[in-house]
């Protein structure tokens, strides 16, 4: 299967939804993707990967960075994951992708800085 990715805007937030297969490749399209969305400011960015049924180590790199990088400009991330992405972020062990929740959903709050208004 190919890999996807589409943008809809929701009450709760940006959504990007990927399908698909998530290697080397087209994780940096995702990281692409999620990139241009953060130029938008969204309070919420909600990253949907509840229908990618394969993860390489260089697809789950590029999630990483990505969601990092919306972390870093006060973004904050819901993380929807497939069995498939679970099991890879669990071997790359990234305690932040890793949080506390358990299921197929991880909220990760941005950190409230001085001038940005969080809602």
């Amino acid at each position: 299967m190919d890999f996807s990715c589409r943008v809809e805007v929701c009450q709760d937030g940006l959504h990007l939804i990927a399908s698909g297969q998530l290697d080397d490749r087209s994780g940096d399209a995702l990281y692409q993707a999620i990139r241009a969305v953060l130029t938008g400011c969204p309070d919420v960015l909600v990253i949907d990967l509840t229908e990618v049924d394969h993860v390489s180590a260089e697809g789950a790199a590029a999630l990483v960075d990505a969601t990092h990088s919306a972390i870093a400009v006060c973004v904050s991330v819901v993380l929807r994951t497939s069995p498939a992405v679970r099991q890879r972020l669990a071997m790359l062990g990234d305690s932040d992708l890793d949080g506390p929740e358990t299921g197929a959903e991880t909220r990760i709050s941005a950190p409230a800085t001085p001038g940005r208004v969080r809602r």
